[in-house]
């Protein structure tokens, strides 16, 4: 409502770091795309699917370091002009990708 619309992504990306790190037991030290890279790591990642082809894990993989680091990280480092449209597609994908979490966080749970 108040057009802050770049404070709403880097929040949206926020929850979905907090959540990786909080369901993959990283520690706090751990965030961003390096965090990123280290839970969904194909191979050995916590919230990696081993169930899953590799091309699967891959692709996830890919899809959350991608997210983050096109996404989160340049609305934590500089000012970002975005329209509605923009910002509400950017806080659907952090949506869908925190659903993605929360179902490995049920899982293990």
């Amino acid at each position: 409502m108040r057009g802050d619309y770049a404070t709403s992504v880097f929040q949206a990306f926020k929850e979905l770091e907090v959540a990786i790190r909080d369901t993959s037991g990283l520690q706090f030290e751990d965030n961003g795309v390096e965090m990123a890279k280290k839970a969904f790591d194909p191979e050995h990642g916590v919230l990696s699917d081993s169930t899953k082809p590799e091309t699967e894990r891959n692709a996830l993989h890919q899809l959350m370091v991608g997210a983050i680091g096109s996404y989160g990280n340049p609305h934590s480092h500089r000012n970002m002009k975005l329209s509605s449209a923009e910002a509400c597609e950017m806080i659907v994908l952090a949506s869908h990708l925190l659903k993605i979490v929360e179902a490995k966080q049920e899982q293990t749970a």
